[in-house]
Formats: C-alpha cells, structure tokens, sequence
C-alpha cells in the first residue's frame, strides 16, 4: 500500500503508469470508508453522546478546557433535563 505525497499527483507519477498492470490498483483515501467503519464512526458518537448526558467527559474532547466553563455547565444541565 502506498499513500500519495501529494493528492492528486502528479499526472507523471510513476505510480500511475503502473495502474495498466493487474497487479496495482490507485483509488482515493475515501477508500477506507465502508459500512463497517460507518457503523464503529456512529456506535462511537453515540457513546460520547451518552457520556455527555450523564455528566462524563467524553473520551474524545478536544477542548477540554470548556468542559468546566459555567456556560457549558448550564447547557449541560438543561440537556440532561430535557433528555430524562
């Protein structure tokens, strides 16, 4: 498997001419994305989301510096409320 420096390569990319052959298949990245990935993608949203709901820090947060801001603390509470 080979990933391209540069998308999309150049047209003169030796990697291109070689495509003729049986033996090599050129595709875009978005070749990873399949049911299977879709579906761990959303089981793993949805666990966040949960997370989320009940009080718990995510696993994924990014910012974790607004998880304790008072703004996001009171929309917080009023998901939770709204979603018991």
């Amino acid at each position: 498997m080979y990933v391209f420096e540069q998308e999309p390569p150049q047209p003169d990319n030796p990697l291109l001419k070689m495509a003729t052959m049986d033996t090599v298949i050129v595709t875009p990245h978005a070749l990873g994305y399949t049911d299977e990935l879709f579906i761990i993608m959303l089981d793993e949203i949805l666990g966040q989301i949960s997370q989320v709901i009940r009080g718990e820090v995510p696993e994924g947060l990014v910012n974790r510096e607004v998880w304790g801001r008072p703004e996001f603390q009171a929309k917080l509470k009023r998901l939770q409320k709204a979603t018991m």
